[in-house]
């Protein structure tokens, strides 16, 4: 499985690529790309496929109590040095991509100290076509769609 995370915040995405490091934990990985949310839609599609690609396994778990946070990367990509200032206004879809099969999910956004929750199943979007015109329409889309509270934390 590949996976990459998709911020919306403002007017800009935020594409992250996803790396689990040997005991199954995701955390973000390089690269940590930002582009204007009216971006063609085909780019945004094509940007997103790059950072599946980017997906790495197998990489050290970071010591929480001396490495950088994962996330570190991210908020200075956003302009901002706290995770709950990033959160604030902020979207999340997550990308997996299994056997060539595409599954977007819209999360909800719990604010700070929870995080972000996966939605209810019925609101998982699956691409029948890697098109890259198509995923970053069907994302665009997402953005502007309000997403339901449903299943456990899971940030």
């Amino acid at each position: 499985m590949k996976r990459c995370q998709i911020y919306s915040r403002r007017d800009d995405l935020l594409v992250v690529a996803q790396a689990r490091t040997g005991t199954g934990l995701w955390i973000s990985w390089p690269p940590f790309t930002k582009v204007p949310l009216d971006a063609p839609a085909e780019d945004i599609g094509a940007l997103l496929l790059s950072a599946l690609d980017k997906t790495t396994y197998d990489v050290p778990a970071p010591n929480f109590r001396t490495d950088p946070m994962p996330i570190t990367p991210v908020l200075a990509l956003a302009g901002v040095k706290t995770w709950g200032a990033f959160v604030k206004g902020t979207e999340l879809v997550g990308a997996e991509l299994d056997d060539g099969r595409l599954s977007l999910v819209p999360r909800v956004n719990r604010g700070s100290r929870r995080g972000f929750d996966h939605p209810d199943a019925e609101q998982i979007v699956r691409a029948a076509e890697l098109d890259p015109a198509t995923i970053g329409q069907l994302l665009k889309d997402l953005f502007g769609a309000p997403v339901r509270p449903g299943g456990s934390s899971t940030s």
